[in-house]
Formats: structure tokens, C-alpha cells, sequence
């Protein structure tokens, strides 16, 4: 079980409740039963729930774009940049520096770099990662990969494969 606060707000009332990511509130009051040697005589209410968290994280896309041209294409040496915005029903694990708990992400073929956060507790959270794609590149596409796990073990991953493609400028076309 996880830790718990324990106090009594009234006389012979006592109280425990558990924190996220699962919240367990007990409630027992003490009386005095006829037979002091009974269980009885100290607690005649027991009540308890236990709420689990069982919903995925939500992941949104923002923006999926390349530092070359009109940001719709790339070609070797180009800076890839993903942002995402991460929610879910509880607080999201905190983050220290470029580390976030239960996130992944997968940019081209290799783990992304992180970039940026709006913050580094609470949520929503938006997320930005980077990758630069090799000078010479044996592929002609670009997708990513984000899986998040929250804090209760829920997961969900957000990919796309082929999003962004190789290529020259358009726009000078």
C-alpha cells in the first residue's frame, strides 16, 4: 500500500488518506461497545475507497517541421523539430533537465534530443525535441515516435511514419 497520512480531526474520528496516483480515503470512529474486549468496542464504521487510475495520458500533436526551406522538407544536415503536448487525469512525473520520466521519444532513426518544456511539473505540458538529420541519409522520410507513461503505469504512444520526405525547396521553385 502506498504511504499514508494518518491524523484525527475530531475526537475518537481517525482518518487516512493516500495520494496519487491512487487515493484511498478510511474513515473510522471509535465508541464504546458493552464488550470492551470485542474489535467492536474501537471501531464500529469502516469505509473505504480506492480510486485506480486507469486512463491513458493524451499526447497532441503540434508541429512536425524541418529548419530547410518551407519547413515541409529536408535534406541532409537539416534540423528536425517535434512538439507535443502531453496531458493526463494526474500530475505528470517531474522532469529534471532534459529527463522526463515515462517519455520516449523516437525522431528518424534515432532517440530525440530534448529541447524545451513549458514547465517542469504539472499539466498539460508541451514538449519540444529535436534530431538533425545525417549529412548523408540513407532514407527519404521522416517519422517520429512518442510514448508516454503516466505515473500509475498507464501508457500511449502518437507516431507517424513518412511525415516529413527528402527533398529541395519548393518554394524557390
Amino acid at each position: 500500500m502506498p504511504p499514508a497520512i494518518g491524523g484525527s480531526e475530531a475526537p475518537n474520528h481517525w482518518f487516512l488518506l493516500v495520494r496519487r496516483p491512487r487515493l484511498l480515503i478510511v474513515n473510522a470512529t471509535c465508541v464504546h461497545h458493552p464488550n470492551p474486549s470485542s474489535w467492536q468496542s474501537w471501531f464500529n464504521v469502516f469505509v473505504g475507497v480506492w480510486v485506480t487510475d486507469t486512463v491513458a495520458p493524451t499526447i497532441s500533436l503540434g508541429s512536425f517541421t524541418s529548419n530547410f526551406g518551407n519547413g515541409l522538407v529536408w535534406q541532409g544536415g537539416s534540423r528536425l523539430t517535434l512538439s507535443f503536448t502531453v496531458d493526463d487525469d494526474y500530475d505528470l512525473p517531474s522532469q529534471s533537465g532534459g529527463t522526463v520520466p515515462g517519455l520516449v521519444v523516437s525522431i528518424g532513426s534515432a532517440l530525440g534530443e530534448f529541447v524545451s518544456s513549458t514547465s517542469t511539473t504539472g499539466k498539460p505540458r508541451t514538449f519540444q525535441f529535436g534530431w538533425t538529420v545525417p549529412a548523408s541519409p540513407s532514407f527519404t522520410t521522416v517519422g517520429f515516435q512518442v510514448t508516454v507513461v503516466d505515473t500509475a503505469g498507464n501508457s500511449k504512444t502518437l507516431s507517424a511514419d513518412g511525415w516529413l520526405t527528402s527533398g529541395k525547396d519548393c518554394t524557390l521553385c
